[in-house]
């Protein structure tokens, strides 16, 4: 069974001893789900970040996504998608902060086409 998690965080699995369930959830929001879950299970929707007015990008038709290689590690490849004025990262910090550096880059190189 898949369950949606809607959170700002990303959500974990956190099974105590005794419990006939285990947690799924991060920061403050927490759910209950079955015992043996596994991150197969689990479908991560963030809130998407919406660009203010003043820097918004010229409409996007369709999604478009890029992809981009970190910097530190090489083999972490970090997914930048854009649907009209929305623009999400999977990378950790966007998760934080709801704006990181590839959706900075993104926009960047959008707004020079």
């Amino acid at each position: 069974m898949k369950y949606i998690i809607k959170s700002v965080m990303r959500p974990i699995i956190y099974t105590m001893p005794g419990w006939n369930y285990s947690k799924v959830g991060g920061g403050s929001e927490w759910w209950g789900v079955p015992l043996g879950t596994t991150w197969d299970d689990l479908i991560w929707q963030p809130p998407v970040r919406k660009v203010s007015k003043s820097k918004k990008l010229s409409p996007i038709v369709g999604e478009v996504i890029k992809k981009y290689r970190s910097a530190r590690d090489g083999r972490k490849v970090y997914t930048v998608k854009a649907l009209g004025p929305y623009v999400t990262c999977d990378c950790m910090g966007f998760s934080y902060r709801r704006f990181c550096k590839h959706t900075e880059a993104f926009k960047n190189e959008w707004r020079k086409k």
